[in-house]
């Protein structure tokens, strides 16, 4: 018979320990494969949904359909059922802001911008002046490169101090005849009553007021969030530290807005605004009577400084020496009589922007893009002259980046202006 060989009871725990690490790494192995196939699906959906939103952006541009704002539609892009995403149209004041969102249950993500759609790939005048039956006088130190749009008599030169044009074409590009009327954009009324626009801007959805009692020093608001505002009844200085977001600030007098405030995409209004001189931001100004820019100031790019004078008001926009803007300079008045209401932009200012000004304007500083005015002035210590055009600088041309509101005009496709958060 054989014998019986007997396992000592000392090597029991080490094979339940061989067989708890076979389980331990079968397990661990089972582990790393499910997860190694997580990850990759997970990579995979969220690459999906970024094409897809990138993909919502590019329709949204592009106009192919209509989105009406203050609301939200959900959108299969390729109708094959997992290509749906969420379209979201909202204004800022004078910005189109645009979101487009996913959430398959794996994944999320959305991504949200300002939009506009005046940019240099589409056909814009240099200069477009309304015609008062007088030419436009230039002088030599006065330069206009690209196409005008001038009052029936043309230009012609002019003689003052001690500039003289002597050139036969001072504008470098074709002149065509302009009109008796300022072409006005398709805007909607309260574009053109400060009292109708703050109106409009509070009654957005989910607009709510912070106190000032209870204003942080920085006041940050994301576009995830619903707008909030806060309002001053009597003239200030702005003493907040921050101003950035999704924020409206409207004070019902005068505003001074100190250098050492940084601003970022914020709304101000006011009817009297004051920058105070080197401060440097982006955001939306507004105001009723006058707009002063100080010296020196940098009003980044997207930017806006707009006017809204009451009927046969000589409200003013002034943009001092060495000022720098990029964006853009509205002027709105429904109704006047008599008085025009006037921008001036100083000597060394550099703006680059699309421009509709109804009313008057003074350049003495460099102008990039287009300006849409009724017509020009030139004023000295002593003397003020109608339909001259002295000493400042237009162009035509305007950076590859650059993006306006255009809201002067019709457009076939809009562009990215800024991804806000």
């Amino acid at each position: 018979m054989p014998r019986t060989r007997h396992v000592k009871a000392a090597t029991l725990p080490f094979a339940l320990f061989v067989l708890l690490m076979i389980l331990l790494m079968a397990g661990s192995l089972m582990l790393f494969t499910r997860y190694r196939d997580f990850t990759i699906i997970s990579t995979l959906k969220r690459e999906q949904t970024e094409m897809l939103i990138r993909s919502g952006i590019t329709l949204v541009l592009a106009e192919s359909l209509q989105f009406e704002p203050e609301r939200s539609y959900s959108l299969s892009l390729f109708n094959d059922g997992d290509d749906t995403v969420s379209i979201q149209r909202q204004y800022h004041g004078f910005l189109e802001v645009i979101k487009v969102s996913r959430n398959d249950g794996i994944f999320s993500g959305h991504r949200r911008c300002f939009v506009g759609g005046f940019h240099q790939d589409e056909a814009h005048p240099a200069l477009w002046l309304t015609d008062y039956d007088v030419p436009l006088c230039m002088s030599d130190a006065a330069t206009i490169t690209g196409d005008c749009f001038l009052p029936k008599a043309g230009y012609k030169p002019v003689y003052l101090n001690g500039n003289y044009t002597k050139s036969d074409t001072p504008v470098q590009g074709t002149v065509q005849y302009s009109g008796k009327v300022l072409i006005k954009p398709d805007l909607p009324e309260y574009y053109y009553s400060l009292s109708d626009f703050v109106n409009n801007v509070l009654s957005k959805k989910g607009m709510h007021e912070i106190k000032s009692d209870k204003c942080p020093p920085e006041l940050s608001n994301s576009f995830e969030k619903d707008p909030i505002y806060l309002h001053s009844p009597g003239n200030q200085i702005l003493s907040l530290n921050a101003i950035k977001g999704n924020v409206v600030v409207i004070c019902d007098s005068a505003l001074h807005i100190p250098a050492s405030c940084k601003i970022e995409d914020a709304i101000i209004i006011a009817t009297k605004i004051f920058i105070e001189k080197g401060f440097k931001g982006s955001g939306q100004f507004i105001a009723k009577d006058s707009l002063i820019v100080e010296q020196g100031c940098k009003l980044e790019y997207p930017s806006v400084v707009a006017l809204m004078p009451a009927e046969n008001a000589k409200a003013a926009m002034i943009l001092r020496k060495d000022v720098s803007l990029m964006g853009d300079v509205y002027l709105f008045q429904k109704d006047r009589k008599d008085a025009l209401p006037s921008v001036i932009i100083d000597s060394g200012a550099m703006v680059t922007a699309c421009c509709f000004v109804s009313g008057e304007v003074e350049l003495k500083g460099t102008l990039s893009g287009s300006l849409y005015a009724e017509r020009l002035f030139y004023s000295s210590p002593s003397s003020l002259y109608r339909n001259y055009f002295v000493d400042g600088s237009i162009t035509q041309q305007l950076p590859d980046t650059f993006v306006s509101t255009g809201i002067n005009k019709c457009t076939t496709s809009k562009r990215v202006m800024k991804w806000v958060y």
